[in-house]
This record gives C-alpha cells, structure tokens and sequence, in this order.
C-alpha cells in the first residue's frame, strides 16, 4: 500500500472491469493476512474479506496456486 499502509496476502475474489485509464479499480481479497512491513511477520485478519482500491496500491503480486479439491478423482 502507498504511504506506508502496510501489505496485504489472500486470495483474489473479485476485482473491477473498468476501462484502463480509470485509475481507482477495485479488488476484493478474501482469507487475508496483513504485515505493517516487510521484516513483520503476516498476521490474519478478522472479517470476511478486504477491499482495496489500485489507487492506494503502489504494486500487486499475483501467484497462481492450484488446490486440487479432495472430493474429486
């Protein structure tokens, strides 16, 4: 986050289709950690998602992970 907001992990939900040039897109994280900084350790949050505004975000990391459901064979 921009201004010293920290850093946020979880799972992308949903996030904003708006046209390129609109700056303030909207994310929706869910199963969220928050870490002050980098060196802090990341720490879960309570509630049942955050949202975030690209507008405050400096940069965002993706990683794809794959959870093969047990259910299914």
């Amino acid at each position: 986050m921009k201004a010293a907001g920290g850093f946020y992990s979880g799972e992308l939900k949903k996030f904003a289709i708006v046209d390129d040039s609109e700056r303030q897109k909207d994310i929706y994280l869910v199963n969220v950690f928050y870490s002050k900084s980098e060196q802090d350790n990341y720490v879960p949050l309570d509630g049942d998602g955050v949202l975030l505004n690209f507008g405050d975000i400096e940069a965002i990391q993706v990683i794809k992970q794959t959870i093969q459901n047990p259910n299914q064979q």
